[in-house]
């Protein structure tokens, strides 16, 4: 009979633990969730690498009135700007934003925020004269914005 009940006990006390696991188990998860869902959707996040004389993007179109997230990341051996302009843009004349070089250093990182105001044909352009125009040398990359 003592025998019987230390192995009730053991029982017991492995369901205990097992259903303690699975709660804290199941806590952590729901944690994760809500971190999860307050994260910036991906879909909004826009990776920009700037190199000599080129930008890499993940996304080309965008959409109209929808924030985004451009995580901008300079890969090059020199400064570069980043700029969003009106299509064919030559100057910053019309300019919607603008990350100057001071902030995009080889080898540096910049997160800028930025709703397209209206759809249309867009340019991001580096307007950098030095050592070249980097915007003669390539480095204008057309986007489209659609409602």
């Amino acid at each position: 009979m003592r025998l019987v009940s230390y192995l009730f006990i053991v029982v017991l006390c492995g369901l205990f633990t097992a259903c303690t696991n699975s709660d804290a188990s199941q806590q952590d998860h729901a944690a994760s969730a809500i971190e999860t869902s307050t994260a910036e959707p991906a879909i909004n996040r826009v990776d920009i690498a700037l190199k000599e004389y080129a930008y890499e993007i993940s996304r080309d179109t965008f959409i109209v009135g929808t924030p985004y997230t451009f995580y901008l990341r300079n890969d090059g051996v020199v400064a570069h700007e980043w700029a969003v302009v009106p299509r064919g843009a030559v100057d910053e004349e019309g300019l919607l934003i603008e990350v100057e070089e001071d902030e995009l250093a080889p080898g540096a990182a910049y997160t800028a925020e930025f709703t397209f105001p209206e759809a249309g044909e867009y340019d991001f352009v580096c307007f950098m004269e030095e050592p070249v125009s980097h915007d003669a040398s390539g480095m204008r990359l057309p986007v489209t914005v659609i409602n």
